[in-house]
């Protein structure tokens, strides 16, 4: 299995929901809204992305994700 399959492998249906939002530019509040959760389990979400993809911003976590060879 190649590195960017086990990345994107490694995060939940409602983690890659909450990352395909961050890429296209929403910020938190922005997250909850789309998808009916808070602002705060948005974020919760997004620390269990960071640390699942061993990284330290959104960005990071977007190129990770959806950029990794």
């Amino acid at each position: 299995m190649s590195s960017s399959r086990r990345v994107q492998d490694s995060l939940s249906k409602r983690e890659r929901e909450i990352l395909a939002l961050v890429a296209e530019g929403y910020n938190n509040q922005e997250v909850g809204e789309r998808l009916s959760i808070t602002r705060t389990t948005a974020r919760t979400h997004l620390t269990h992305i960071y640390k699942k993809l061993s990284v330290s911003s959104r960005t990071q976590a977007v190129v990770k994700y959806f950029f990794s060879a």
